[in-house]
């Protein structure tokens, strides 16, 4: 056996072992989304995939099963289902570890079966906040293809680990991952609050070095950089523009988007 056919059987047993987890999404009456078990009674998807709050099935291997929404969050694309069976949940990977280049699998049920799509790490990037607010983890992009379905998917290490969710619903044209400490973050809330709590600015950022001239000015070496402002939000009205540089808030400095509050 080489080494391309061991590596390849050896990526199917792994998805062989975690497919369980994989669940499918039907709310509406549009064609059904993923979901991933997060938990044995909780499943993790993207939000766009809910069409109505009310009706929801999931379905596995096993059949289908009826589901409760315990929350959304619309920030992050994040929403929470509760069922009264056990789940299959997955084994996490450690984000921090990631490289680029890494190879991953992203998974998806949008019909009855599960469905593969293998890649690469292409971003590894630092925490970033989205424009509704959601801070995230890690920057993390690969060249998976997305294709209907898969949003609300697990994407998965080389050792069928869960690195987080994917969603096409953030930002287009890009496979976009939510790593799991992000998810853990807002399935927490989600599950006791049933909304995710924090400041609202509607923009996104990440965080920049400094100019001499204004490290020498503001007497701080970082700020953050303004990548997208959100219509009518607060930083809109402010009249903050796309290139802005954040320097403080509340005569506090900024100097990455955990300075912001953290959402």
């Amino acid at each position: 056996m080489n080494v391309i056919e061991s590596i390849s059987r050896e990526l199917a047993d792994h998805v062989a072992k975690v497919q369980g987890g994989v669940v499918r999404v039907q709310a509406g009456c549009r064609g059904g989304g993923t979901g991933l078990a997060w938990s044995e009674r909780l499943v993790v998807t993207a939000a766009h995939n809910l069409s109505r709050e009310e009706g929801i099935e999931i379905a596995t291997g096993a059949g289908r099963r009826p589901a409760t929404l315990l929350g959304i969050d619309g920030a992050s694309d994040v929403a929470v289902l509760r069922v009264d069976e056990d789940l299959a949940p997955f084994p996490k990977a450690d984000v921090d570890a990631l490289r680029v280049g890494e190879l991953v699998v992203a998974l998806a049920r949008p019909h009855e079966h599960v469905r593969a799509s293998l890649g690469v790490l292409s971003v590894v990037g630092s925490e970033y906040r989205l424009p509704g607010g959601a801070r995230v983890d890690r920057y993390l992009e690969s060249d998976v293809r997305l294709t209907n379905g898969f949003s609300g998917g697990p994407l998965l290490s080389a050792r069928g680990e869960l690195i987080g969710m994917n969603t096409a619903g953030l930002v287009r044209s890009a496979a976009l991952t939510l790593p799991s400490p992000t998810l853990a973050r807002i399935v927490e809330a989600l599950v006791a609050h049933g909304r995710v709590q924090r400041a609202y600015l509607g923009v996104s950022v990440h965080g920049v070095r400094l100019a001499r001239r204004a490290n020498a000015e503001w007497r701080q070496r970082l700020g953050l950089v303004v990548l997208g402002v959100q219509p009518g939000g607060p930083a809109d009205a402010a009249g903050v523009l796309q290139g802005d540089i954040l320097l403080r808030l509340a005569n506090k400095p900024l100097e990455g988007v955990s300075d912001l509050e953290a959402g």
